[in-house]
């Protein structure tokens, strides 16, 4: 009888450490998935299209990496509001504006492929202020003060016009992947 006690409290001693050993296996399962979650976090790429200095000649658009990793261009796509679309956004811009302006303004193409590291701003339009305004005179038009102004009213108005859209497919490192676009600020997971 002894002997079987003795077998009967090995078999349990027996089962106890298989369990903790499965729990240990589930808690360290756990344990890796919530680290992996935390490098992907700690790569996070947030980019955010924005107005700066609207209705002024230092007025610009821009492309702001607010995250805390690099992000990676996959695409940007622009559909004008007559429903044209554009994979670069300064051509939209060139068409949508009369040839005599074509100088006056700077514009930056976001390519695929292209690496936008943390806290970096790419000015996908600015003015181009070398140029001097008041002191270029076309053939057509004598440039005068008012006239930067009104061209950045235009411009400002070209690029938030609620009819057009522009969507940008981006990922980190880890090849998670988001978009963002015109009308909301925050990005959407693809």
């Amino acid at each position: 009888m002894k002997r079987v006690i003795k077998l009967f409290e090995k078999k349990n001693v027996n089962y106890i450490a298989i369990i903790i050993s499965i729990l240990t296996l589930v808690a360290f399962i756990y344990q890796t998935t919530v680290i992996s979650q935390q490098q992907h976090m700690s790569v996070y790429p947030h980019l955010m299209l924005q107005n700066q200095n609207g209705g002024s000649l230092n007025y610009s658009y821009t492309l702001t990496n607010k995250g805390v990793g690099p992000a990676i261009i996959e695409s940007l796509r622009v559909t004008s509001p007559e429903g044209k679309v554009y994979d670069d956004l300064g051509l939209f811009l060139m068409n949508s504006l009369p040839e005599k302006y074509h100088e006056d303004i700077l514009i930056s193409n976001v390519s695929n492929g292209q690496l936008i590291s943390s806290g970096e701003q790419i000015e996908l339009f600015a003015f181009n202020h070398n140029r001097g305004f008041q002191s270029r005179q076309d053939t057509t038009v004598t440039k005068t003060k008012v006239e930067p102004i009104i061209l950045s009213d235009k411009i400002y108005s070209i690029l938030n016009d609620n009819a057009l859209h522009i969507e940008i497919a981006y990922k980190s490192v880890y090849n998670d992947r988001w978009q963002i676009n015109n009308k909301h600020k925050s990005p959407s997971k693809l």
